[in-house]
């Protein structure tokens, strides 16, 4: 249920404190640019992952190209950047707005959340070239809205078991994300993140879906 009246009122501690706010999503960006799959794959043997395999700065890719133990590590780093963008805003806003209340303060992690998101996927300190975001996104809606990280990670379970192939199912969840925002919504802030965030990821994924279309795209294992 949309609350009017918290809206409003969420809107205008946006407009009042636009420094706090913009401060908080640069850090969430600056943090999303930490691109781990570039930095472990370098650690592990001198190369830039972007420039094997799929070329795509993520964790499948460092799983196939590269091996598990730098994949494990990115998958875990890129989780974890959006935990910690959302919680050192948080705290920051904390020190210098004081207690905004939790609606005002989910309404701003989703900000952070998403800058993080822009920032993993066009990192600025690795030449704006980055992942598909799937990872990071997953960490960012468990902050905002548990509920609906369970349903869409219910969808793409659903969708790896059904194809086995991992950018399928990041797709089918990405495009099922505005409804579980919408069925779960606290707020307009949910629908307002899942929006982008879902459109965002499909066109990072728009050489996957010809890939799945003619039949080209590779399972991650079979079985």
């Amino acid at each position: 249920m949309i609350n009017v009246t918290e809206e409003m009122n969420v809107v205008n501690f946006l407009f009042d404190n636009w420094l706090v706010v913009s401060i908080v999503a640069i850090i969430g960006y600056l943090l999303g640019s930490i691109s781990f799959s570039v930095i472990f794959t370098k650690i592990s043997n001198k190369k830039d992952i972007r420039n094997m395999g799929s070329k795509n700065a993520g964790f499948t890719n460092v799983l196939r190209s590269v091996g598990k133990m730098p994949a494990i590590l990115t998958l875990l780093c890129d989780f974890l950047k959006g935990i910690m963008a959302i919680l050192i805003s948080t705290f920051f806003i904390s020190i210098t707005c004081g207690k905004i209340g939790d609606f005002a303060l989910g309404h701003v992690s989703c900000i952070v959340g998403f800058f993080c998101i822009l920032g993993h996927v066009y990192p600025c300190f690795f030449g704006f070239k980055g992942g598909k975001g799937v990872i990071t996104s997953a960490s960012v809606i468990l902050m905002t809205n548990w509920c609906v990280l369970l349903a869409i990670l219910f969808v793409f379970l659903l969708a790896f078991a059904f194809s086995r192939v991992v950018s399928f199912s990041s797709i089918s969840a990405a495009i099922f994300y505005p409804v579980a925002a919408l069925i779960f919504s606290v707020g307009l802030k949910d629908i307002l993140l899942s929006i982008p965030v879902a459109i965002l990821v499909i066109l990072k994924h728009k050489s996957n879906i010809a890939n799945i279309i003619g039949g080209r795209e590779k399972k991650i294992f079979s079985w």
